[in-house]
């Protein structure tokens, strides 16, 4: 194979390529067009009034899990640590696992609309809003992060300046979450899954023949002297910042699953039909997790084998996150290469838009209700509270695009270090009591409270270890997976500590109608009812994914050659899109959006 020289790394967008790029930005501004008729009151704009399959929740559940962090950060732990990256996607499919076996109908059951209403029914007004003004700060740091690392894919590529990418993409996902709300989201994210699901395997399958199929793949691993960077579990080296070791691989693993085994995944479910349709969106994001497992890190790991030059040669901080974008540029050809931007893209966008959505919500059902109870005022209802959700949504979208323009500018740290910084800083005190409070009625209601601030002192002084002199001296520096152990053991003591307070009579019975209701199986008829005279989900996506298809066929046209790297790879993409089009169109050509 010949080595692309490094110079092309720094190309420019073509006119094919853009062209592919304007007409996916045309597409996700047409579904929301097309959805937002759907939107009648705050229900409907907040969590698609629970109306949604388990096909359509569960594809943009799978979207948002991920992002282009997952091509950049990911793919250069990957490039440089083999098996150990899988780490969090193997933690994802028992997450999701367990959340299809069981959970996902819990959180359905629980019949509210934002994280912070399952939290004050379970732990009162005050853990409401302190999780509501902690968990929307954190959102919106983890969303500017994935909007900042697809923008080192796109730079990687095209060569193209972070800053104005950041603030263009940013632009186009605000308009289409403002416009459509939930349903908007969630058609976007379906359809997106329609381009990201077929490219990326293509591409995976492009690599493993470049090294000549599951055999050679193994052999050149042994061959090249990788056997020791690849493994799964690696002794500590400092060059590695002790990352992929055994204590790291567990500490990781221990973040991820207390995100997806807390109350405060309860929003991905709020917009299913049931619980049982929660269910199946559950184990179809575990399915797809499994199988991505495999197919999204064989590319940073076959650049390790074949275009290690190329990478190096790459203009980014952190070489190695260049990874994928080097294998695809060597194995796609143009007019592909396009399509895998915008798959990348929607990577990203998927995870913002669903951010956006949810931050929207929980200001408006959540933070701004107790700012006009404290005022006096009345709440906000019907359509006037889409018009709120509209202009915080848009106010969310600015925060998101400026922090993410900070990080740009940031120096020193790559994707992948800061995504695991934010996570033990924040993302474990919040959810350590979240997945506690699953399982413990007898607890107090401040319990929640006391585990999550003891927790985020003790995360922050890991944080600050290392950087101040005063405490490097009294605890030295910690690594990620001490930082990980001591927030979580804090966070469980404060929260069993709380047992020596005890609740009223009052309280006592709102735990336990709490607990009563999660395990109430949802009427969907009698509860929610279908909507008449309504197009189904299916039948609206089902015309957008042979719209899609038949746009990506005319790729074929300018891509040389009948093999899987031309027009061949080109039409198995495509055919695979208009085939889910037409499922989709058989089933739903009777259905109203409620029956789908």
């Amino acid at each position: 194979m010949t080595l692309l020289p490094p110079l092309a790394l720094l190309g420019q967008l073509t006119g094919l390529q853009l062209a592919t790029l304007a007409g996916y930005f045309t597409l996700l501004l047409s579904i929301a067009f097309a959805f937002r008729r759907m939107n009648r009151n705050g229900d409907d704009y907040f969590r698609s009034g629970s109306q949604g399959s388990w096909w359509l929740v569960g594809m943009s559940t799978y979207m948002a899990s991920f992002s282009a962090y997952t091509f950049t950060g990911l793919a250069g732990a990957a490039y440089v640590a083999g098996y150990s990256a899988s780490t969090n996607f193997i933690a994802n499919v028992i997450g999701f696992g367990l959340n299809g076996l069981f959970l996902a109908a819990w959180l359905r059951q629980l019949r509210v609309t934002t994280a912070p209403e399952v939290i004050r029914d379970r732990f009162g007004p005050r853990a409401e809003l302190l999780y509501s003004w902690v968990g929307n700060f954190f959102g919106v740091l983890y969303a500017a992060m994935t909007l900042y690392t697809l923008c080192i894919f796109a730079s990687t590529v095209f060569g193209l300046p972070l800053i104005p990418t950041i603030i263009t993409v940013g632009v186009v996902v605000m308009f289409y979450s403002v416009l459509g709300g939930r349903w908007a989201v969630m058609g976007a994210d379906f359809v997106q899954g329609m381009i990201l699901i077929p490219i990326t395997v293509l591409l995976a399958w492009l690599c493993l023949r470049a090294v000549g199929g599951v055999d050679g793949f193994f052999s050149a691993i042994e061959s090249r002297g990788l056997t020791d960077d690849f493994a799964f579990i690696k002794p500590p080296k400092e060059e590695l910042n002790y990352n992929f070791t055994a204590p790291w691989v567990l500490a990781s693993t221990i973040v991820l699953l207390c995100d997806r085994l807390s109350l405060n995944a309860a929003p991905r479910y709020f917009s299913c039909r049931d619980g049982r349709h929660a269910s199946g969106a559950g184990w179809l994001v575990a399915g797809l997790m499994a199988a991505s497992t495999l197919v999204f890190f064989l590319p940073p790991m076959v650049a390790r084998i074949l275009y290690s030059d190329a990478v190096a040669a790459a203009s980014v901080p952190q070489p190695a996150e260049a990874s994928y974008a080097v294998a695809s540029m060597q194995l796609l050809p143009e007019a592909l290469m396009g399509l895998m931007v915008v798959a990348i893209f929607s990577a990203t966008l998927s995870t913002m838009d669903s951010g956006l959505n949810l931050f929207a919500a929980v200001f408006a059902k959540n933070i701004y209700p107790a700012y006009r109870r404290w005022r006096g005022q009345p709440p906000v209802e019907g359509a006037a509270l889409v018009r709120v959700g509209e202009s915080l949504t848009l106010l969310s979208g600015c925060a998101i695009i400026g922090i993410a323009c900070y990080f740009a500018a940031a120096k020193g740290k790559g994707a992948f270090d800061l995504m695991l910084e934010l996570g033990a800083l924040l993302g474990l005190p919040m959810s350590t009591p979240l997945v506690l409070g699953l399982f413990t009625p007898r607890a107090p209601r401040r319990a929640a409270v006391w585990s999550m601030l003891s927790a985020l002192v003790v995360s922050f002084v890991g944080y600050l270890s290392g950087r101040v002199d005063v405490l490097n001296d009294l605890i030295g520096t910690w690594t990620y997976d001490q930082k990980v152990f001591a927030t979580l053991l804090t966070g469980v003591a404060g929260y069993f500590a709380a047992y020596v307070a005890k609740d009223s009579e009052e309280d006592r019975a709102r735990t336990a109608e709490f607990y009563r209701r999660m395990r109430t199986p949802v009427d969907f008829e009698r509860e929610v009812g279908s909507r008449p005279g309504q197009r189904s989900q299916g039948w609206i996506l089902g015309w957008f994914s042979l719209a899609t298809g038949a746009a990506v066929s005319l790729l074929a046209f300018p891509t040389a050659g009948w093999q899987w790297n031309g027009k061949l790879g080109v039409l198995a993409i495509a055919g695979f899109q208009m085939l889910v089009g037409a499922v989709l169109l058989w089933t739903g050509r009777r259905k109203t959006a409620g029956s789908s």
